[in-house]
């Protein structure tokens, strides 16, 4: 399992188009499978997939407002994060690590390519 995160920046209040807010889209994955997902409105732009974090994110929103239609999903994604965080942070150290391969097998496509180039 991974966690993916995307938060823009944007106005998204239909009420007040001149205010600027962060909606930040939360995905537990399970391979390619979407578990779990939530989307909140944070205070600025979130770059952690750490699930202590997210959990803490979540609550804060949660704190924040009287209702939405999205609090019951955004609950059992805090519950989900904080059952299975470890697990939660091994699979987005292999995921990462995945990715990192990828990229070090294509730059290393990208070096034999140029090398021949210069031979030739």
């Amino acid at each position: 399992m991974r966690i993916q995160v995307n938060s823009r920046r944007g106005h998204f209040n239909f009420a007040n188009p001149s205010e600027e807010s962060v909606s930040t889209a939360i995905t537990i994955f399970e391979g390619e499978k979407a578990l779990k997902s939530c989307s909140i409105s944070t205070r600025d732009e979130v770059d952690s997939n750490d699930p202590d974090d997210l959990k803490l994110e979540i609550e804060e929103w949660l704190s924040r407002i009287l209702y939405s239609s999205s609090m019951a999903k955004a609950k059992e994604t805090a519950k989900f994060l904080d059952e299975n965080a470890d697990e939660l942070r091994k699979g987005n150290k292999e995921f990462e690590l995945e990715q990192l391969r990828k990229q070090r097998e294509e730059i290393d496509k990208k070096i034999a390519k140029l090398e021949t180039e210069i031979r030739d």
